[in-house]
């Protein structure tokens, strides 16, 4: 992202070119105001740019944000993410097993139109097997699908 931001390739990124980016992205309710604010919260030694450290280091921090609301999601809404990451889930377990295969994975990325190989879908298994049986159970599954469904309230 700091990357994208530097538009004149120099290593750091000034209030414009933030600014100039961020508002690019035509998010409601951000202008040119609201940048300047966060970049000047953002540029921690006051020197009128943003290097890699300070871009990284606020990056960072907002992930904790998230994933500390995260972690105080009221009973409700996780017991609601949980129904629907075992709704995904049964949508993979075709044998209704409880658990879901390589080859569930392979036949279910097929259904929807992504073409992978059965070592990719053994590849992605492994990511997540946590206890070796060479497949992914439940728990697996959500302690893998939890978090990326929580980035999406977020």
């Amino acid at each position: 992202m700091h990357e994208l931001l530097d538009a004149n390739r120099d290593g750091t990124v000034d209030k414009d070119e933030f600014c100039d980016g961020i508002t690019g992205l035509g998010i409601t309710g951000v202008n040119y105001k609201k940048c300047a604010d966060i970049f000047d919260a953002i540029d921690i030694n006051n020197d009128k740019f943003l290097s890699v450290h300070e871009f990284s280091m606020f990056i960072e921090g907002t992930t904790e944000q998230r994933d500390k609301r995260a972690h105080e999601l009221d009973p409700e809404t996780r017991n609601e993410l949980k129904e629907e990451i075992e709704k995904l889930f049964r949508f993979f377990d075709k044998d209704e097993s409880r658990t879901v295969t390589s080859t569930e994975i392979f036949n279910a990325m097929k259904t929807i139109g992504h073409q992978i190989t059965e070592q990719r879908a053994q590849e992605m298994i492994s990511q997540v097997d946590k206890n070796g049986d060479g497949s992914i159970d439940i728990q697996e599954f959500e302690d893998l699908m939890m978090p990326i469904m929580v980035r999406e309230l977020f």
